[in-house]
């Protein structure tokens, strides 16, 4: 009942301002099929209270289906232009976006590969001269040589934690830019994390 009052008033002013008498509306999420069952039930409750009690004709249907209701003509169908995070920042949880959508997280993730492949370079560099430095020496004292591994083991663990938010980072609502305001934050944080652990 809550869903169906929610997209009916979701949907009440754009479908009177479609020329076409047509909305398209995407349903679900990155967890709607995890119990397809119900979710699938759900939403045949959804589309009958709409139909039945809204005078709503929802149907489930593909975007082909729907530009082959509307028509091709730009008489009929409304266009957006310009960036999409206009359209969505301060209009509640809403996601979307586009290639040129939150460049500074784009450009923070990607700095953020580079330092991470660097210090990666630069660890396995500073490990084989210290082996070499070690290996023709027979009087190398067994301090220097614990110290020499804990420095290396410490180095890992730092670059280990900064490739696992650089891996974070590669969530397809990150290193595309779709993300809302508040995740987009949470993104900056993580990837800003991963730098201090990359370059201590």
């Amino acid at each position: 009942e809550q869903a169906a009052a929610e997209i009916y008033r979701s949907s009440y002013l754009p479908l009177h301002l479609s020329r076409s008498g047509h909305i398209l509306l995407p349903i679900g999420d990155d967890n709607a099929f995890l119990a397809t069952a119900q979710y699938f039930e759900a939403l045949d409750a959804v589309v009958d209270l709409l139909r039945t009690k809204y005078g709503v004709d929802a149907i489930y249907s593909t975007p082909e289906r729907y530009w082959n209701s509307v028509g091709r003509g730009e008489d009929i169908v409304n266009t957006m232009e310009g960036e999409m995070t206009k359209y969505i920042d301060g209009k509640g949880d809403n996601w979307g976006g586009q290639y040129s959508s939150r460049m500074g997280l784009k450009q923070r993730i990607r700095a953020l590969g580079t330092m991470v492949h660097n210090t990666n370079a630069v660890n396995a560099l500073s490990i084989i001269k210290a082996d070499r430095a070690m290996v023709p020496k027979e009087n190398i004292r067994q301090d220097h040589v614990d110290d020499h591994n804990d420095a290396v083991l410490a180095r890992q663990r730092r670059i280990d934690e900064a490739n696992k938010r650089l891996a974070l980072l590669q969530h397809h609502d990150a290193i595309t830019g779709t993300c809302s305001r508040a995740v987009m934050d949470d993104f900056r944080f993580i990837a800003n994390e991963g730098m201090k652990a990359a370059c201590p």
